[in-house]
């Protein structure tokens, strides 16, 4: 699949779009909840439709490391 996302529960303090450039990986606030996504390298016109819950994981995990 092109990219993956993994939801986290709503934090009503998170009023920002956090954008890492260069790893591939966004945090976008919404009211059901933040929205985490992440795009490999080779993701671009790939037509896999597999979901990838490592893939999303890992995507938490990094975005956790930058507010640690």
């Amino acid at each position: 699949m092109r990219g993956q996302t993994a939801r986290l529960v709503t934090q009503p303090a998170v009023d920002y779009v956090l954008i890492y450039r260069g790893h591939n990986l966004a945090m976008v606030p919404r009211h059901d909840g933040l929205l985490v996504q992440a795009q490999g390298a080779h993701d671009f016109g790939n037509t896999d439709q597999s979901l990838d819950r490592g893939h999303s994981e890992a995507a938490v995990e990094r975005l956790a490391a930058l507010f640690a």
